[in-house]
Parts: structure tokens; C-alpha cells; sequence
């Protein structure tokens, strides 16, 4: 089994791993970009990264590789991409600091930078039935949209309360299940009928202990298998 690893310090690396059927792991290739790394997501053959700004030659951006961590893509400019989902047609990344959303349809390499005022886009990916998500954390709103060739087409906008701050989503089947960071919630939409609707809301912490809630830590590495 293969794993791509990229670095979050200052070498700039991303390996290629091979796990053998004992677990012992062994590097097989390394390249180094020249821009920092700031996250990593594989499709296939495919691994898109995030390249955050390390000096005004090299701007932020994300870039994309094949299996062997040849560069076949580069698109840049001032954006920090905080995640980044990818298919067999697009590269959707994720700018939290930004407020954008860019969609990159891999056919054409055309490219649409959607800019989302007052907005920390921290998540996107893919729903069913061609829709597509971002979160929302400033706004605790998440948008549900198609792409048309490179276009943004808004089709629904999923509201919580401003306190939840999600960070994060998964999609199960009709049911997506959103990680609220500000109140450590998990929220439970069903789609039915055009809509979403919510069905569930539990929380991971022990109500009867006070507790102040904290952004997430950061890693030195990430790891995709």
C-alpha cells in the first residue's frame, strides 16, 4: 500500500510511502516544492496540495502531482488554502483566511475564485447528485452549489446558529453530519425532498464539566492513504 506524506515545517517535502504487509513503511520517492505545504488530498492517481506563501516570488496556491509526485499543475496567486477536495473534474480549495472558494474544472485547467465577503471557508467536498458543500466557520453557514463547467451556482444554504462555528462535514448516504468547533456539537441534516432537514443534534462533551472549547491543533504531518 502506498501513503503520501507532506511536511508542515520548513523542508517543503512530500513523500511517497510503501507499506508492506508486515507495516513497516519505506520511503519511495521524494520531491521538495518550493513553497511550503499546507495540505494534502488524493483521488486516485491524483494528489492535490495547498502551498502556503513563502516569499513574494512564491505565491500561495495549490499544485497538483501524479502517483510518481511529478508536478503536471500550478495555479497561484495570494490565497492560503486550508483544504482542498478533488475529483475526476474539479479541484475545489478552501481559503480560510481569504474568504474564497476556488474551483479549477481539471479538463480545461480553467479556473473561477469565488470570494464569499466576511467568510472562513474551512471545508469543501462533494455531497451527491452533482452538489457540491463549503463551510462556513465565521458565518456558521454551509453552501450547497453545482459547478457548471467553472461556475458557482448557489442552490441552498444550510443556516445554524451563530454560536456552532462548524468546521467540518461528512456526507453519509442522504444524511450529512456537521462538527461544530465553538460548541462541540455534531448535527445531523437528512435530504429529503429538495431539502435538508435536521433530525439530530448530540454533543461530545460531558455537560456537567465546564469546559472552553479551542481551535484545533495543529500537525506537523499529514498523512493520506
Amino acid at each position: 500500500m502506498n501513503i503520501f506524506v507532506s511536511t508542515y515545517n520548513n523542508n517543503k517535502k512530500v513523500y511517497k510511502l510503501d507499506v508492506n504487509s508486515r507495516g513497516v513503511i519505506s520511503v519511495i520517492k521524494e520531491v521538495t516544492m518550493n513553497n511550503y505545504i499546507s495540505y494534502i488530498y488524493r483521488f486516485h492517481s491524483k494528489i492535490a496540495i495547498a502551498l502556503k506563501k513563502s516569499s513574494e516570488e512564491n505565491k500561495a496556491g495549490i499544485a497538483l502531482l501524479n502517483k510518481n509526485l511529478e508536478c503536471e499543475y500550478e495555479y497561484k496567486n495570494d490565497s492560503s488554502y486550508t483544504h482542498i477536495y478533488i475529483d475526476k473534474k474539479y479541484i475545489i480549495a478552501a481559503s480560510y483566511h481569504d474568504s474564497n472558494i476556488l474551483i479549477i474544472n481539471q479538463r480545461n485547467k480553467q479556473n473561477n475564485l469565488i470570494k464569499i465577503e466576511k467568510s472562513k471557508i474551512h471545508n469543501v467536498g462533494k455531497l451527491f447528485k452533482e452538489l457540491y458543500y463549503a463551510v462556513d466557520l465565521a458565518q456558521s453557514k454551509i453552501y450547497i452549489f453545482k459547478i457548471n463547467g467553472i461556475k458557482y451556482e448557489l442552490q441552498n444554504e444550510i443556516i445554524l446558529d451563530k454560536q456552532e462555528q462548524p468546521r467540518h462535514l461528512i456526507c453519509y448516504k442522504r444524511n450529512i453530519y456537521i462538527l461544530c468547533e465553538n460548541t462541540s456539537k455534531i448535527i445531523n441534516f437528512e435530504y429529503k425532498d429538495g431539502k435538508f432537514i435536521c433530525v439530530q443534534e448530540i454533543t461530545t462533551l460531558n455537560l456537567k464539566d465546564r469546559i472552553i472549547n479551542m481551535s484545533s491543533a495543529k500537525r506537523k504531518k499529514k498523512f493520506i492513504c
